[in-house]
């Protein structure tokens, strides 16, 4: 087994509970020996092509914050795995809180605001997200809509996600929001559809977003 430098590796936190399990692996509930939950992501290091690179990667990305964005903790390698922590979000994926309630089309201008808002910030920081879908896009208490799973793609295995794909995955949440739903779009979130088909810059969505 390869002995990785220690600056590497981690102890692992506590898990309490298998949330699900995505195209890097499973990912649980757990608890950090200073009480904090957390959603911790375990990758067998053989869907890793290069676990040193991954953990210092996705510790850069830790370094962005936005409240539109579920925080990475931590990254490290441990039991022949790299370990993957991100800020453990209360609220309900998109998936799970449409079996619950259907939402108004003004719930949906909101929860795409909040989608497109987690989008700039990492376009500001040259990322992508990479894996926006009804699972990582979490509705919390407040309602504000989260971003979860992050750049954690192009950080761990190299795959760069193009962010027109990030905004045409963004435009299928929505549109199977409003559809859950059963209302027509207004205006605002009409045209915030179409510049989403049209591969507009982000930028430019999230003004529109804003004027909703």
């Amino acid at each position: 087994m390869t002995s990785f430098p220690a600056d590497l590796r981690g102890a692992p936190p506590k898990l309490l509970g298998r949330l699900g399990r995505g195209r890097l692996g499973e990912t649980w509930r757990a608890e950090e020996p200073t009480g904090e939950a957390v959603a911790a992501k375990v990758v067998p290091l053989d869907r890793v092509p290069d676990p040193a690179a991954a953990v210092q990667a996705v510790r850069a990305l830790g370094a962005i914050r936005d409240p539109h964005l579920l925080a990475i903790r931590r990254a490290f390698l441990a039991e022949g795995q790299l370990w993957l922590l991100q800020a453990l979000d209360e609220g309900v994926p998109v998936r799970r809180a449409l079996s619950v309630v259907a939402p108004t089309p003004g719930q949906v201008v909101a929860i795409g605001h909040g989608i497109l808002c987690g989008l700039v910030a990492l376009e500001a920081a040259g990322r992508n997200h990479g894996a926006v879908h009804r699972e990582s896009v979490h509705l919390g208490p407040d309602g504000r809509a989260r971003l979860g799973d992050w750049g954690l793609e192009q950080a761990v295995r190299g795959v760069v996600v193009p962010a027109a794909e990030d905004l045409a995955a963004t435009a299928a949440v929505l549109e199977a929001l409003l559809a859950a739903g059963g209302g027509a779009p207004p205006a605002a979130l009409a045209e915030l559809l179409g510049a989403w088909r049209a591969r507009r810059p982000p930028r430019l969505t999230a003004r529109a977003a804003r004027a909703a």
